[in-house]
């Protein structure tokens, strides 16, 4: 998650007194992720369009939305069968309210990898920067097998994660979660690492757009140390695709979410991200903001 502000996900942390309508596992608001992944043309290479509230997150816009529309910006432009191997994106400012315009950009195409780049502006203000790496298979005798995911319980004995209007953020009623392990936010627990399942609601056409849409969706694992409410911002983030699996996107994804350092206000994160049969998809890492003293 990036652009965070105060998120209480554990169940009766800081709960309101007064009963808060929760939606059913089915009920899902419009518009769901691939559709709000589709903007009209706006010139060569450019697509604008608007945030719907419900893909919000706080004051900002929920960060693998806004990745998702640079990654199908480069998608455009880039061979089609030379899947995405590597996203890097820079959130350099907060939107504000009306329309964005993304326009991506073709930096090279050399004879099995692709170079593309994106950016979000706002009002010809810069919002956010990417950058895309697309490369087809190639012939090799290297091989190293990613690791497994480690065993966990079902998610039919895990936490689920209800969305809450008002406490919990906007976009989380897209997606399905279930809490593993690790401390809640804000409750000052000792170590910083949040485990569980997640899954959007409603399919996906593409892997690499839907794993976008995963990766980002878990608060940040630092938040747990927070003794009270704290917002966090993600400043950049990579995501590295090892595999793209053709399963239903609607399964149930492992993320392993864990801060490798903090200091100062700062902190590097790590998360893997586990298909469904287990195998490891994609790597993250952020550089995260908290702003738990102000």
């Amino acid at each position: 998650m990036t652009g965070k502000g105060p998120t209480r996900m554990g169940p009766g942390q800081g709960l309101p007194p007064t009963p808060v309508r929760q939606l059913s596992p089915n009920e899902v608001i419009v518009p769901d992720f691939q559709s709000a992944l589709s903007w009209a043309p706006d010139g060569e290479n450019a697509w604008t369009g608007l945030i719907d509230e419900s893909w919000r997150q706080g004051r900002a816009a929920y960060g693998g939305l806004l990745a998702g529309h640079a990654l199908k910006a480069m998608q455009a432009i880039v061979d089609p069968n030379r899947p995405t191997r590597a996203l890097q994106v820079v959130f350099v400012a907060p939107l504000k309210e009306g329309p964005l315009r993304v326009e991506s950009t073709l930096l090279r195409e050399g004879r099995s990898v692709s170079l593309a780049q994106a950016q979000i502006t706002q009002d010809g203000r810069l919002i956010l920067t990417a950058s895309a790496t697309f490369g087809a298979d190639r012939p090799s005798d290297i091989e190293v097998e990613p690791e497994q995911a480690p065993s966990f319980k079902s998610p039919e004995q895990c936490i689920a994660m209800p969305f809450l209007p008002g406490i919990t953020p906007a976009f989380t009623q897209h997606l399905d979660y279930r809490w593993i392990e690790g401390g809640f936010p804000y409750t000052g627990h000792p170590t910083p690492g949040i485990t569980g399942y997640c899954r959007h609601k409603t399919p996906v056409d593409d892997a690499a757009l839907a794993l976008v849409g995963l990766a980002d969706a878990w608060p940040s694992p630092i938040l747990p140390m927070a003794k009270g409410p704290a917002p966090a911002s993600s400043v950049t983030w990579n995501l590295q695709f090892l595999s793209l699996p053709q399963v239903p996107t609607q399964a149930w994804w492992t993320f392993v979410y864990k801060a490798d350092h903090a200091h100062a206000g700062m902190s590097t994160i790590t998360g893997k991200l586990y298909a469904p049969d287990g195998s490891l998809a994609a790597i993250s890492t952020q550089l995260a903001v908290v702003f738990d003293k102000r």
